[in-house]
This record gives C-alpha cells, structure tokens and sequence, in this order.
C-alpha cells in the first residue's frame, strides 16, 4: 500500500501494520489552517526554532495531550493517526535526553535540532519516543505518519 497524507482507518492500520506501534493510536494537536496542509501534503517536518528533540512530527501518546496542544490555537484541531515506526530510541525522560546530548557533544544551540535528526537516523533509528508526564513520539519522514481522522474542536 502507498503512502497519501490522509486515509481511511482500514488504509491505515494496513499501512502500519509492521510498526513498532501498530496497536496505538497517536494524537497531534493543531490548528484548522495546518491541519489542511497536513491532510493535502503531509507534516511538515523542520523546525522554525530550536525543537529539544530533533526535527522531526511530534505525536502524544494521549488524545488529552493533543487537545492541551490544539487548544493554544486560535481554531484548534485533533489528528488522529497511526505511525510506521521500525526502531524508535527510547528515553526515560528529557533528563535522559539531555544526556544523550552531552555524551554525543550536541550543545543546546540553533543546530541542535537537525544534529540530533541526523546523528539518531545515522544509528538508525527512525523516530524518537521521549517518555515522562507527556509521552511523545517524533518522526522523522512524513511518510511515516498515516492520518486518518481529523476533527476542529
């Protein structure tokens, strides 16, 4: 089956069934004008500013946490989605994280983000799962997400 940026629920849990996650569903909270370019081109996956974890597509574990997420938007929207993840690196927490950081000589600076991208898909790893008060899995391809349900809240 080939990737699109926004399918059914059956396409979706066809696409993913491999995954690492195939039995979890994913939430990423927006606001109405990204959420049509997500259902027509997929995520946008660079940062703007320095992101503490890679650039890459942030998605909660919990369905509350992407709603605390859209509703910092002036209209906001849910998606829901499933991901195709093989190897994710794992973190207990953002102390573990930071960590990494020291042990690889990424300082926390403006190429944080993309060093961090590029140095785990060099390891091999194609997502990063931050554990914590809210879990978040980071992508980093957009044709790892499979979206198939939206909602403005």
């Amino acid at each position: 089956m080939s990737w699109k940026p926004l399918m059914s629920k059956a396409e979706a849990e066809e696409y993913t069934k491999d995954s690492y996650y195939s039995s979890r569903d994913f939430y990423h909270g927006t606001d109405a004008e990204n959420l049509a370019g997500l259902i027509s081109a997929g995520a946008r996956l660079e940062s703007e500013s320095v992101n503490s974890y890679g650039d890459g597509f942030y998605l909660a574990f919990s369905k509350q946490t992407g709603i605390d997420y859209a509703n910092q938007a002036d209209r906001p929207a849910l998606v829901l989605a499933k991901v195709r993840v093989r190897q994710p690196k794992k973190f207990a927490d953002s102390i573990d994280f930071e960590s990494f950081l020291g042990e690889n000589d990424i300082p926390a600076d403006d190429f944080q983000s993309k060093a961090v991208t590029e140095l785990l898909i060099a390891q091999g790893f194609d997502a990063v799962e931050i554990g914590g008060n809210r879990i978040l899995v980071i992508i980093f391809d957009r044709r790892q997400i499979a979206i198939y349900k939206v909602t403005e809240l």
